[in-house]
């Protein structure tokens, strides 16, 4: 998006430039003008799309189960930034470039005649493919996004296929080195499993690997 609406200004702001060189400005200052004007637009572009997902995420992390793994980490964090800066610059020196190199090469006989913009074949294809890639991208987020969410809220109130009322599990793991014996770490997780299965109110100790919706072995 940003970089359609860096494209589209460059033909209305001629008679602005060129006026600009009437009245003695150089090249690079013309070019650095329209430079940074690209990358300021591009900057506000992604400052957006940070401040969008810093809101987003806290609202999507309260509603999301309490079950998912690692839940709490979810944020955003310096390598986030980093690529959304990164995409903001190049997206304004990608496409800021040709129009800042076009006005700042302006003619000012031929750019201050009142006429008609006139457009050459390949950049209304370049325009036209920009829109088309635009709108393609656009709708494939939005069909994406409309079935992650559906499936969230699907799965939200569903039931995990298991009973889980009255049941806990707990991790965890033997260390080689302090317990090397391969007998010696049975018979300890025999005497375990007779303690707990002793603490009244338990009615059954099982041990096992791969617990649903765990992220340990």
């Amino acid at each position: 998006n940003s970089a359609q609406l860096l494209l589209v200004p460059s033909d209305r702001r001629t008679a602005e430039f060129a006026t600009r060189k009437a009245i003695g400005a150089s090249v690079p200052q013309l070019f650095r003008l329209a430079l940074c004007e690209s990358l300021l637009l591009s900057a506000i572009g992604g400052a957006a799309g940070v401040a969008a997902a810093h809101w987003l995420v806290p609202v999507v992390v309260a509603l999301a189960p309490l079950e998912i793994p690692r839940l709490i980490d979810a944020s955003i964090d310096i390598r986030v930034l980093v690529m959304a800066v990164t995409t903001s610059v190049l997206t304004g020196c990608l496409f800021g470039f040709a129009p800042a190199l076009k006005l700042s090469r302006l003619s000012v006989t031929q750019a201050m005649k009142p006429a008609t913009v006139v457009t050459s074949k390949h950049r209304a294809r370049f325009r036209s493919a920009l829109v088309v890639v635009q709108v393609a991208v656009a709708v494939m987020l939005l069909a994406v996004g409309s079935l992650v969410v559906r499936t969230f809220f699907t799965l939200l109130p569903a039931s995990p296929g298991f009973a889980t009322a009255s049941r806990s599990a707990f991790v965890w793991s033997f260390i080689g080195r302090q317990f090397p014996d391969a007998a010696d770490r049975r018979q300890r997780v025999g005497d375990w499993m007779e303690r707990l299965g002793a603490v009244p109110g338990v009615t059954a100790v099982a041990v096992g690997s791969g617990i649903p919706f765990g992220d340990d072995g």
